[in-house]
């Protein structure tokens, strides 16, 4: 994943769970254009689990996650 690719979008479908092997991932809010800036809400590093909680509650994402570095 290129730095700068969303992996998804806030309201997507939560139907995978990932294992992040390299790199830094973000966890976003994108607010509606025009809006306001992007606000980072966490970073997540190499060895983490991103996307368990939307796949095991069904619902869907609570927030956009992008890559902030190559991963």
């Amino acid at each position: 994943l290129a730095a700068g690719t969303h992996l998804w979008k806030e309201g997507d479908p939560g139907d995978e769970v990932v294992v992040l092997m390299e790199g830094v991932l973000e966890v976003i809010h994108e607010p509606a254009e025009g809006e306001g800036e992007v606000v980072v809400l966490r970073t997540i590093e190499a060895g983490a689990m991103v996307g368990e909680i939307a796949s095991l509650d069904g619902l869907s994402r609570s927030a956009t996650v992008r890559a902030a570095t190559a991963c």
